[in-house]
C-alpha cells in the first residue's frame, strides 16, 4: 500500500483553484425557483403579526409559504406513533430559537427572493429566552413547548435518568 503515509495528489485541486469546477449552485435549470427563508431574529418571542401581502405582489415572486399553508409540517413520521409534533418546519405562533424559519419565499431569482423576505411584515412580542443550562433546569423557566418539559403521550415513561460522574462539578467547570 503505497498510499498509506504518502501525500496523494488532489485530482480536483486544479479545477478548484482555477474556477473551472462546477458546483451544484452553478447549475441553472430553466424554470427553477430560488427559495429563501424569513428567520427569527429573536431567541424567544410570540408572532403577533405576519403579513406577506407586500412580498406576494413583487414581480417574480411565485409563492410564499407560512405555517398556515403547511399545518402538518413536522420532520419525520413519528407523530403516527403518538410522539408530539415538536419540530415544526415553520414557526407557529411562537419562535423558540434564533434563526427559526417563519416563512419561505419562492421566486424566479435570488435577488427577488431576498427582496420578498425583506418585504414580509412581522411583529413580535418578546419573551424571556433561556440561554444556559442552569436557567433551563429552573422549574419556573419558560418552557420550550406548550406541554412543558414532559411529553404527555408517554405517560410514566416520558424520561429516563442517567447519572454518570459529578454533575454539579461539571456545571461549575463549564
Amino acid at each position: 500500500m503505497k498510499a498509506v503515509g504518502a501525500r496523494l495528489p488532489r485530482y480536483d485541486g486544479i479545477g478548484h483553484v482555477t474556477g473551472r469546477t462546477v458546483f451544484v449552485d452553478d447549475v441553472r435549470v430553466p424554470g427553477t425557483l430560488v427559495a429563501k427563508a424569513l428567520r427569527s431574529p429573536h431567541h424567544h418571542a410570540g408572532i403577533t403579526r405576519l403579513d406577506t401581502g407586500k412580498a406576494e405582489r413583487l414581480p417574480g415572486v411565485r409563492a410564499i409559504v407560512t405555517r398556515a399553508d403547511v399545518p402538518l409540517n413536522v420532520y419525520g413520521h413519528l407523530e403516527a406513533l403518538g410522539i408530539p409534533a415538536d419540530e415544526p418546519l415553520l414557526a407557529d405562533e411562537d419562535v423558540r430559537y434564533w434563526g427559526q424559519p417563519i416563512a419561505v419565499v419562492a421566486a424566479e431569482d435570488e435577488d427577488t427572493a431576498l427582496e420578498a423576505v425583506d418585504a414580509i411584515e412581522i411583529e413580535f412580542e418578546m419573551r424571556p429566552p433561556v440561554l444556559d443550562m442552569r436557567t433551563a433546569l429552573d422549574p419556573d423557566a419558560p418552557t420550550f413547548h406548550q406541554w412543558g418539559a414532559v411529553y404527555p403521550h408517554f405517560g410514566p415513561h416520558n424520561h429516563r435518568r442517567v447519572r454518570k460522574g459529578d454533575v454539579d462539578w461539571a456545571f461549575d467547570k463549564a
